[in-house]
């Protein structure tokens, strides 16, 4: 478990002598790597040189280590991609937007040079002359850069004094972190070189520390020295995140690992540089009466994989509140070579994730598959199971006939087993234990309904919904019992509906319908239509622990079915949410929420009876609530988030989400805190962000996937993340697991989709859409 720092606290990773401190290890090569020189048995070999007496050495020994490291600004001296310079022992350091570059120098040169020239105050530097090279030279070592450069850099830096060139990379940092020197020092440095006097640089200023402020986001970075040894800190404010601290370290013939202390070594080709184990602490209780007061956080170590460096910190004391950042843990296309949508997800109490959307693709990637091959028509269904760790496919099947047939919605029980909801045109799609087994409609198509063994090898049941026109399986969900609940619309006055049930009559041109499903699937507990004279649409539906259904969606009815004393019972539209009782005889309640041009699609409700709610809305009325996050539209439309409270009379908060484009929000999920998790689809650049995994590039870079999550009282954002490529993206479903982290699935038309531990790392389906499935985890646990 990583640790999470208090909103009142400032964790500190502090790396002590990270870099440094066995350098001497490398400019003294032959010695015993498990031995290092230190800095002062350097310097004091170089005093020996001199001839001074062992007394005078001890004291230039004393007084050398008191010398301040210091850093230059950069006035034009070096490249102009660095920001400060500092030399000390054996190299010279630049700071660039995102990473450090050490040039190390060949110890015995500089031992000759020492010798020769008899310098007391830069007896171990790098030649300037050789520090103003360095990039060149890194460019010829790293780049391999044409012969002709290689020879001008020859002819400047001989061979047997060039550096050996050490680049350590923040990977993912923000390049543009601003960078500025602290505890300006009273020394300058002036450069005279050559005859050009405008090529001379003079006070060129220098600093104990260097900071780089928000290098990720909620991390700053301090370059300092101690006892002339080079150190850095990461410190990381409440909401910042170790885990996305990661170096890249990069040498043409470095190899690295950790020894058996816990420090990460760097093998070179003439030495090696040494990291020490990271010290980890946060600042202690002020009452404690010591103004250093520290809690040091144990057993923090390195973690290296392919060359890159991550910190791997322990959990520290959870009784305090957290702020949370998210994680992308793993993510992935899912599809073949033809185009490919997720549109439903589910997670089991285990972690694995349940997939649900439709193919074109005759090479949908397949496992244990009940139905290894295309039904025969242009789409299919499929359902997919993904391990915890998002890397396998447990089991993954077509489901379908041979006309076109899709998936919208799925659901799993407790025993492991889906359940599944769509469309099917297929006379032929395959059925089990069926209520319905035929295709009904004459005109189209019908919902269907089907639920997979444990193992995905057998169906349970699946069985067609519908009456001789038109229908479509929009929502489902599953009941502690093994009870389905299906909501989607429907065109037909022979729906099958229930005695005693709701509204058993259609209104009729579009209705919403609700089915309730006995556990063998083979009969209805109830079905009822839900809808007024216009057009209605169910399109998102969740269950309490009552047995009582909550669906939503959208309407054009102004007669649409609601109940006294419900939050807005009269409307010309918009979305609406109803709740059902257990046998799906009436109503608990049922309201508009909005107006025409507002519609619902997705629904929770948490444990007690609350239920939340999102879709879009281009109206600048739509019904907010004080205090919360956004209480006014930011563009063309916007996404909505809305808890209505378990009476169905009121709001406990409502509030718009988005930028200055157009937002959509298309799934919702709510945790165990009352967190509103939710995902859609933005097309602005300013989509608001908090903590974001990925910046949003607006339309110009085609829609972005956003994952939000919204704290329970609705007025701020725990975290906030786009997520896509360089192409059109879309966000359809989530689901969240007990830890409150996310699983998302929608497609993608981008070749550039970030991926983690990818079960496929190629999209097939160019130019087409492919699926993705992804978790986004909360790094600690939140505490409340």
């Amino acid at each position: 478990m990583f640790t999470c720092a208090s909103p009142d606290r400032l964790w500190k990773l502090v790396v002590l002598t990270l870099l440094l401190s066995s350098l001497p290890a490398f400019i003294l090569p032959g010695r015993n790597a498990t031995h290092p020189i230190s800095n002062q048995a350097q310097l004091y070999h170089f005093h020996e040189a001199n001839r001074q007496s062992p007394a005078s050495q001890v004291t230039l020994l004393e007084s050398y280590g008191r010398l301040p490291l210091s850093f230059e600004a950069n006035l034009g001296q070096t490249d102009s991609s660095v920001k400060f310079l500092s030399r000390g022992s054996g190299y010279t350091l630049f700071l660039r937007g995102d990473e450090a570059v050490l040039a190390l120098q060949n110890a015995k040169e500089s031992v000759a040079r020492q010798k020769s020239k008899n310098r007391t105050s830069s007896a171990d530097l790098l030649p300037r002359s050789a520090a103003l090279g360095v990039f060149e030279l890194q460019a010829a070592e790293l780049n391999n850069n044409s012969a002709p450069h290689e020879r001008r850099l020859e002819t400047r830096i001989p061979q047997s004094q060039a550096p050996e060139v050490l680049r350590m990379r923040l990977v993912g940092a923000n390049r543009a972190a601003e960078v500025k020197g602290l505890d300006k020092l009273p020394g300058k440095s002036n450069y005279f070189i050559g005859t050009d006097p405008k090529k001379w640089r003079t006070n060129v200023p220098t600093y104990a520390r260097v900071k780089y402020e928000g290098v990720y986001p909620g991390i700053d970075l301090v370059y300092y020295g101690h006892q002339r040894q080079l150190e850095y800190d990461f410190e990381v404010a409440p909401g910042g995140n170790p885990r996305t601290i990661s170096l890249e370290i990069e040498n043409r013939n470095s190899k690295i690992g950790t020894d058996v202390n816990g420090d990460l070594v760097v093998q070179l080709a003439r030495g090696e540089v040494r990291l020490h184990k990271p010290r980890v602490y946060q600042p202690g209780d002020p009452k404690s009466g010591s103004a250093n007061s520290r809690i040091i956080i144990q057993n923090s170590e390195f973690v290296v994989a392919n060359d890159r460096v991550r910190f791997d910190i322990p959990s520290y004391d959870k009784t305090k509140p957290l702020i949370i950042d998210p994680v992308l843990v793993y993510s992935t296309y899912l599809g073949g070579s033809g185009a490919d949508w997720g549109n439903g997800i589910a997670v089991d109490s285990s972690g694995n994730a349940y997939v649900t959307g439709a193919t074109h693709s005759t090479d949908f990637p397949t496992l244990n598959a009940l139905q290894l091959t295309s039904g025969g028509g242009y789409e299919d269904a499929f359902v997919a199971k993904i391990n915890p760790a998002g890397n396998a496919l447990v089991y993954s099947t077509y489901l379908g006939g041979s006309n076109d047939d899709a998936g919208s919605s799925i659901a799993v029980d407790s025993s492991g087993s889906s359940y599944v909801t769509g469309t099917s045109y297929s006379p032929d799609f395959p059925t089990a234990n069926a209520f319905q087994p035929n295709l009904a409609s004459t005109l189209g198509s019908n919902a269907f309904v089907t639920k997979f063994s444990p193992d995905g090898s057998a169906l349970v049941y699946s069985t067609y919904l519908g009456g001789s026109s038109y229908e479509q399986g929009n929502g489902i969900v599953v009941d502690a019992s093994s009870h389905a609940y299906v909501t989607g619309v429907t065109q037909s006055r022979d729906f099958p509906t229930t005695g005693g049930g709701f509204q058993t009559t259609c209104g009729c041109n579009d209705d919403a319908f609700v089915t309730k499903f006995s556990v063998d699937g083979t009969g209805l507990l109830y079905s009822t239509y839900l809808g007024g004279n216009a057009n209605d649409q169910g399109n998102g539906v969740a269950v309490d622990q009552f047995g009582s259904a909550y669906v939503t969606g959208s309407t054009l009815s102004s007669d649409f079915p609601t109940t006294n004393g419900a939050f807005e019972s009269g409307s010309d539209g918009g979305a609406f949410v109803s709740k059902l009782n257990a046998d799906g005889t009436g109503l608990l309640y049922s309201t508009y929420l909005g107006s025409g041009g507002d519609h619902a699609y997705a629904i929770a409700v948490d444990s007690s009876a609350n239920a939340y709610l999102t879709g879009e809305t281009i109206l600048t009325n739509f019904p907010t609530t004080n205090g919360v996050f956004q209480r006014t539209p930011a563009g063309y439309s916007d996404a909505f988030v809305t808890k209505l409270n378990a009476a169905g009379s009121a709001l406990v908060y409502s509030t718009y989400l988005g930028g200055s484009d157009y937002d959509l929000g298309y799934g919702i999920a709510v945790d165990s805190f009352g967190n509103a998790l939710l995902i859609g689809t933005t097309s602005s650049g300013d989509f608001p962000a908090n903590h974001p995994i990925q910046s949003c590039t607006g339309a110009a870079g085609g829609p972005d996937v956003f994952v939000s999550d919204l704290n329970a009282q609705g007025h701020a954002l725990v975290y906030s993340t786009c997520l896509g490529g360089s192409d059109e993206n879309q966000g359809r479903g989530i689901a969240v697991d007990s830890s409150g982290d996310a699983y998302i699935t929608g497609f993608t038309f981008a070749a550039d989709f970030p991926l983690v531990n990818p079960i496929e790392t190629g999209r097939g389906g160019e130019p087409d859409s492919e699926a993705f499935v992804a978790k986004i985890a909360r790094w600690c646990e939140q505490q409340r």
